[in-house]
């Protein structure tokens, strides 16, 4: 081998522990939420990390239809080895009314001294609307809301965005029921309000859509198996936090609330001397937090839902979009609002 061919070679080898190395730094956004409010002010993490010490930079670009909102820059000094994190404040404009923009965040590290980049990382971010219903007044009107909501959080979230509904102050008064939607509060326990699951069941078998929000506490017979006197329904779905993404892809489905889970409650299927029984717990991880019933009367269906949507109301706006995706789904809409 000759000089020219040891010379290159050596070369080529140092570029390649170079790139290795470079190739092991760690750039990547701490956060799992992507869904913001418009005109309010975001905040998103950034990790950093690297097998030996830099000093540099982070610089940064959020931006929408190909122009840029704002930039920024922060100086980075990484020992061997540990990890830091960058917080990025953002000042996300108002968008108008029905108008969902779509927007990105991206960043690139840089070393002192060096030319190019050593990572960079792009995260994709929807900014929305306060009201998801803002065209929608006049077909919230004509769903005939009924609400029974003894704990009174989802009457306030509801008066927040003016859904127009009609509380129910009594459980018993859902089995009078005879048309419109019915929708179970939020934090309702089954141990309080004793019979509240056969009148949600009877209410979907005879015609009326129900949406049931997290149950905080209780039991109740599963329809359609032993012991349960309920109507029994054509069929039921289980389902986790992809069923969000389902409705929207759009819509964060891990977190909505950085001081609380995006599921509030999950339904565990337990056996018990022969019968199923739905035991309703907020620390089980190996629950369902999304239980579908339908019956064979129309396409009319029961859905509880234990994501915590009343509780991350302020908090994201996936919730309350959410929300409109299932009153939607539950009254037989398609995306553009048509049978």
């Amino acid at each position: 081998m000759n000089r020219t061919i040891k010379v290159f070679m050596l070369l080529l080898a140092w570029a390649c522990t170079a790139l290795a190395e470079e190739a092991r730094i760690g750039l990547s956004f701490a956060d799992d939420h992507a869904d913001v409010f418009g005109g309010t002010n975001a905040q998103f993490h950034i990790s950093l990390a690297s097998p030996k010490a830099l000093q540099g930079w982070l610089a940064w670009c959020f931006s929408a239809a190909g122009r840029t909102i704002t930039r920024g820059e922060s100086a980075v000094s990484l020992s061997a080895g540990v990890p830091e994190t960058v917080t990025i404040d953002l000042q996300v404009p108002p968008v108008k009314k029905g108008v969902v923009m779509t927007s990105a965040l991206d960043a690139t590290l840089h070393s002192t001294g060096a030319r190019e980049a050593l990572a960079n990382i792009h995260k994709p971010i929807w900014v929305f609307p306060e009201d998801p219903f803002a065209y929608e007044k006049e077909w919230l009107k004509d769903l005939q809301i009924r609400l029974f909501d003894p704990e009174g959080n989802t009457v306030a979230a509801f008066e927040s965005l003016q859904i127009p509904f009609e509380e129910i102050g009594r459980s018993s008064a859902i089995g009078s029921i005879s048309e419109g939607i019915l929708i179970i509060g939020e934090g309702i326990s089954l141990m309080d309000y004793r019979g509240l699951d056969e009148l949600m069941v009877e209410a979907s078998a005879r015609g009326i859509p129900v949406l049931c929000l997290a149950l905080s506490e209780g039991e109740f017979y599963m329809p359609g198996t032993r012991n349960s006197k309920m109507p029994e329904p054509e069929g039921i779905q289980f389902a986790r936090s992809g069923r969000i993404k389902a409705f929207d892809k759009r819509l964060d489905n891990h977190v909505w609330s950085q001081d609380r889970a995006t599921v509030a409650s999950r339904i565990a299927v337990l056996g018990e001397r022969g019968a199923v029984i739905g035991d309703i717990e907020t620390g089980d991880k190996n629950g369902w937090p999304w239980i579908e019933f339908s019956f064979k009367k129309g396409d009319e269906k029961l859905l509880i839902c234990g994501f915590g949507i009343i509780q991350s109301w302020k908090d994201s706006p996936a919730p309350r979009y959410l929300f409109r995706e299932m009153l939607k789904y539950l009254k037989g809409r398609n995306e553009n609002g048509r049978k």
